[in-house]
């Protein structure tokens, strides 16, 4: 089961930003945040560095490879 979708999701709401937010603050654009939380697009490794970073998360955890 794919859990970056659930999680990124769960880690924006609890940074209190919206998809728009978060694509600025990554350099993205807001419809890539979409497909991402409707698990629709894959993220890239340089993607997932950067949202990391935006969300002061793990790859691991936001990949569903650890629980916390």
């Amino acid at each position: 089961m794919d859990l970056f979708p659930e999680r990124l999701k769960a880690a924006r709401s609890q940074a209190n930003l919206t998809q728009h937010e978060l694509a600025k603050m990554m350099t993205a654009s807001p419809a890539i945040v979409s497909l991402w939380e409707m698990g629709d697009r894959n993220i890239n490794h340089k993607d997932l560095y950067r949202l990391c970073q935006a969300l002061d998360v793990s790859a691991d955890w936001l990949l569903g490879l650890t629980k916390e």
